[in-house]
């Protein structure tokens, strides 16, 4: 664009899932039952992404018959077999494309440190807290037609005493629920479960902040975070990160608070 200040350009980088949400089906697909999970998931990807490089960890889990209609969205697929897994699906920052269970952030695990004052990298932070899309239960259960055969279920709770968002503790009972026809077992609504859970816990408590870069860090690690001002000095999962491409400009992200150790 140009206007009385001179030309800017403007450039939007797409993850590289994009190439597989773009390549719909053509035609009606086809996933047979008993299928290894990791095996219909790549399977798929790579129909879309034929040189795709991938790092998928080990699953003894199989699929039950599943379909893909003409029009629809193959990375959508993917990612609701993944969740039905008890796990996530994304390209990292190496273009990697990672199948791995969902993170459950600890404290004990920092990979880096964030803090102000001397050597410190920390340049901005704001705290909050909000019950809003907290949770510390979720029940997993199963679409099953099967006429006289019982749904299959899965339960994870926050039963730690020392989490703030503990199930049976002075922040109440706040359940979340998971349907899926993916679920074939109970190990495996349960396991679904408890990576549904992982993304929830210590949602009660987020920080924004600004640093300085760090492009080492990434989604899902947890940092220790140090804030003087704020009486803050914690653990803390990321959330989001941005990265500005100017030399000058500081990186800045959002956490929410680890689960902590009883």
């Amino acid at each position: 664009s140009e206007g009385g200040d001179g030309v800017r350009v403007r450039v939007t980088g797409l993850d590289r899932a994009s190439r597989i949400v773009d390549a719909r089906f053509e035609e009606a697909y086809g996933i047979w039952s008993g299928t290894a999970y990791t095996t219909a998931i790549l399977t798929l990807l790579q129909s879309a992404y034929p040189d795709i490089d991938h790092d998928f960890a080990a699953s003894s889990l199989t699929t039950p018959a599943l379909f893909g209609e003409v029009g629809g969205d193959k990375w959508a697929l993917a990612q609701s077999m993944a969740t039905s897994m008890g796990m996530e699906l994304y390209f990292d920052g190496d273009g990697v494309c990672v199948l791995r269970p969902i993170p459950t952030a600890i404290s004990g695990q920092a990979v880096a440190d964030l803090h102000d004052g001397e050597g410190g990298v920390l340049v901005s932070t704001d705290s909050r807290w909000t019950r809003q899309g907290a949770y510390n239960r979720v029940i997993a259960t199963g679409e099953n037609t099967e006429e006289g055969v019982a749904p299959v279920r899965g339960v994870a709770t926050d039963d730690n005493p020392l989490s703030p968002t503990y199930y049976y503790g002075p922040f109440g009972r706040v359940p979340a629920f998971y349907v899926s026809e993916f679920l074939t077992t109970n190990g495996q609504a349960a396991d679904a479960a408890a990576g549904e859970l992982a993304r929830q816990l210590g949602t009660s408590r987020q920080i924004s902040f600004g640093s300085v870069v760090n492009p080492a860090l990434e989604p899902s690690d947890v940092v220790s975070v140090r804030r003087e001002a704020l009486d803050l000095d914690e653990e803390h999962v990321i959330d989001t990160l941005t990265i500005p491409l100017a030399p000058e400009g500081a990186m800045s992200g959002t956490t929410r608070t680890v689960q902590v150790i009883a």
